[in-house]
């Protein structure tokens, strides 16, 4: 199988939602913790926001990571 952009959308990366405290202005951040080390992580007004802006965040650093040659990790399954 060609590891492309579609291939690693498509891996089931687990994903942590932390609720953002209203002094730090409040909503919801969407983390990869398998992919920390890459700051995989986006914020949002809901949960489903977050997701979403992870998903686009997502789509950034894979493409940069395909173009420069990068072994992405794939999920772990001993989550």
């Amino acid at each position: 199988m060609k590891k492309d952009l579609s291939y690693y959308m498509s891996l089931p990366y687990k994903v942590d939602i932390l609720e953002i405290v209203e002094e730090d202005g409040g909503g919801y951040e969407a983390r990869i913790p398998q992919l920390r080390k890459w700051t995989m992580v986006a914020c949002g007004e809901s949960v489903d926001e977050a997701i979403r802006n992870l998903d686009e965040v997502k789509i950034t650093f894979f493409e940069k990571w395909i173009e420069e040659g990068f072994n992405i990790p794939e999920p772990d399954n001993n989550d």
